[in-house]
């Protein structure tokens, strides 16, 4: 006797299955695509006679499988960009397929694909029926609002399958950069008198400067008067130095000063070069300056 019930087929090989009116009942269970399960099945036909035997039921339902493509590092400001696949991998139809992504700690949605919702704190994707080996792609953007690791966790669910799971890990990096502004104080100045620039460096970044070289030129129309600031300098003929600066966190500004005697009249320039060890080139900045009688 066979008998098809929803996602699988019985092949009961009694004899007594072939005596009218027959009846059944058997008990099976199944947690995989396609698994064959024994049972035991008890036949009853009209009268008083009965057959018991061993039948074998082969179950089929749906396998979701979901894996997720993203990137192992991004720069802060930048979106992280997770594609995630849903496949089925089982023999039968998955209903009511749903995608859910939570939002990891510290990001926000900036777009999702396929009319994604954001449903309280996790993004929703209802995917629909997925046919045996059929596959669909959902993509997401988020936005981290730190440096650090992003932990992002997806999960796929389907009415008759196991849940299928998929995580990733992106590492957001900052980025330094570098700000230089240099100033003079009395503009114009007289010959004779002192001149005094203020050389600031600024991170705008997201991420620490470290090794800041601070280089000064005068010209000739300029003497060496004095110089301070956040680290030690020495002087070489035209030149002022200054010691690195270890580390200047985003956010922040340091400053030095340096304070020239003006020696001759006419247009005089001022000029400051920064390096650091993020700095692939030197940042130049001049000053004019006017000295007179």
């Amino acid at each position: 006797m066979t008998r098809q019930r929803a996602g699988m087929l019985l092949s009961i090989p009694l004899a007594a299955a072939a005596v009218c009116g027959c009846r059944s009942s058997e008990t099976l269970t199944a947690k995989s695509n396609s698994r064959i399960l024994p049972t035991t099945t008890e036949v009853v036909a009209s009268g008083a006679l009965t057959a018991t035997g061993e039948i074998t039921a082969r179950v089929r339902q749906p396998v979701l499988n979901l894996t997720c493509e993203a990137p192992s590092q991004q720069h802060l400001g930048k979106p992280i960009v997770y594609k995630l696949t849903v496949e089925n991998r089982g023999a039968v139809v998955a209903r009511d397929t749903v995608i859910e992504n939570p939002l990891p700690a510290g990001t926000r949605l900036v777009e999702s694909s396929h009319r994604g919702m954001l449903v309280g704190d996790k993004v929703v994707w209802e995917i629909g029926d997925l046919s045996a080996n059929e596959a669909r792609v959902v993509t997401l953007k988020l936005d981290a609002s730190t440096p650090g690791p992003v932990f992002n966790n997806a999960t796929a669910r389907s009415g008759h399958a196991q849940a299928a799971a998929v995580s990733s890990k992106t590492n957001i990096k900052g980025v330094p950069s570098i700000l230089l502004e240099v100033a003079d104080v009395s503009d114009p100045t007289a010959v004779g008198a002192n001149e005094t620039y203020v050389i600031t460096v600024k991170n705008q970044g997201t991420a620490s400067g470290t090794g800041i070289l601070v280089n000064c030129e005068m010209e000739d129309s300029m003497e060496y008067v004095s110089s301070s600031g956040p680290t030690s300098s020495w002087v070489e003929g035209k030149d002022v130095s200054f010691a690195p600066l270890e580390k200047l966190d985003p956010g922040m500004d340091s400053r030095w000063h340096l304070v020239v005697k003006a020696t001759r009249k006419g247009d005089a320039q001022f000029t400051v070069k920064i390096e650091s060890d993020q700095l692939s080139r030197p940042i130049l900045e001049t000053e004019a300056s006017l000295f007179f009688d």
